[in-house]
């Protein structure tokens, strides 16, 4: 092997293509030192695909760097998914659905960090982020990427003398939490008393003292370290008291013991719809679709899958889910609400006139049947609906 071949292989990916500006060897270094300096242990290497959802995957903290400079394979089949996770391109064909090689038979492409875009997430402990382009592994740029598109159409209007400038919107849906519905807790009697403050918590969440079932199910967790029962009970009360953090993290434990747990699934959906991260939300409440082990926690979670689309503006899909909602669940009436709004900003008003009115006819006496008969009567005066 000559020299040059030799450095060609010893170099990364990220040199061997030409992919980072000195800016960014600069950011990566400083990224790396944040790493240890904060003493993280996992960093999360997103992308955002063409419906704008962040996918990617997590590495440990000491192979970040690596990770960084020679990026990190993942699956083409993600670009091949509509917004309810479902692959609509046949990539086990020739071309992959796209006609391009690099697509066929579900091949990887390689996720690139730009270290300019590290952060260390408030709400998730000991955990990094970083923004990702995705290269082919020849080292060409994706064509479907979206920040490659968003890169090439901001230079050709540059060259057409004009500049881009968006501004946000920030609009927030204050959905109800899931309701409490925890069985009264199997209890076998122990030495150490744990057991007593698990059913307290448990009747003190039932009488809405949030609180109090907070400072109950603490104390049982610290007489009996991991009690799966008492963490899934903790963080029902912490989500209720609007402690999102804490919840986020108590679920978080209760899921790496049991995956499968539908309801503690919604719940960080639920969360993650609250402080507006949407991506995670999706992947929550969708791999609760999907697990269907449990009918409320299908319920809700396509209830909360519509207001995460009707936030995103995207109507179409938002209608789906609510849709689906009411099918499986026609007495949640914030259904209908919901769903008439979905009808009327999606561009289709009188739509969204005739399910409020159903809405109303469902239940008139519950609260989201009365906001369904205020919504006739506001745009009966030609006023518009509310966003929030």
């Amino acid at each position: 092997m000559s020299t040059s071949q030799e450095r060609s292989a010893a170099a990364s990916f990220v040199e061997r293509h030409g992919l980072w500006s000195e800016e960014q060897f600069a950011a990566a270094k400083k990224a790396e030192a944040l790493i240890e300096e904060q003493r993280l242990e996992v960093v999360r290497l997103s992308f955002p695909d063409q419906h704008g959802i962040l996918r990617g995957k997590q590495v440990m903290a000491a192979d970040a760097a690596s990770a960084m400079r020679n990026g990190v394979t993942i699956t083409t089949t993600l670009l091949a998914k509509d917004t309810s996770q479902r692959s609509v391109f046949a990539v086990f064909t020739p071309g992959g659905g796209f006609g391009m090689a690099e697509m066929q038979g579900g091949a990887d492409f390689v996720m690139v960090a730009d270290p300019t875009t590290f952060r260390v997430l408030p709400w998730a402990p000991k955990t990094g982020w970083v923004l990702c382009d995705i290269y082919f592994q020849n080292g060409e740029p994706v064509p479907f990427s979206t920040r490659h598109l968003y890169r090439r159409v901001l230079r050709e209007l540059a060259e057409a003398g004009f500049d881009y400038m968006a501004g946000l919107e920030v609009e927030e849906v204050a959905p109800a939490a899931p309701e409490f519905t925890g069985q009264r807790p199997v209890l076998h009697a122990d030495h150490i008393g744990a057991t007593t403050f698990i059913e307290k918590g448990w009747s003190l969440i039932s009488l809405g003292d949030h609180a109090g079932a907070i400072q109950a199910l603490t104390k049982a967790l610290q007489l009996s370290p991991g009690e799966t029962q008492a963490e899934s009970l903790l963080g029902w009360a912490q989500m209720l008291h609007e402690d999102y953090d804490d919840a986020l993290q108590t679920f978080s434990k209760v899921l790496m013991k049991e995956p499968a747990n539908s309801l503690a699934r919604i719940n960080v959906g639920y969360i993650c719809l609250k402080k507006r991260i949407f991506g995670e939300a999706i992947e929550h409440l969708s791999k609760a679709i999907r697990l269907d082990n449990d009918k409320k926690a299908t319920l809700y979670a396509h209830f909360y899958l519509g207001l995460v689309y009707l936030q995103r503006e995207m109507y179409e899909d938002a209608q789906t889910f609510f849709q689906k909602t009411l099918k499986l669940g026609p007495n949640l009436i914030e259904a209908y609400y919901e769903l008439g709004r979905a009808y009327w900003f999606g561009g289709d008003p009188e739509q969204g006139k005739v399910t409020w009115q159903e809405g109303f006819k469902a239940n008139k006496f519950n609260p989201w049947g009365k906001k369904c008969g205020e919504m006739v009567e506001l745009v009966a005066r030609g006023q518009e609906p509310p966003r929030d």
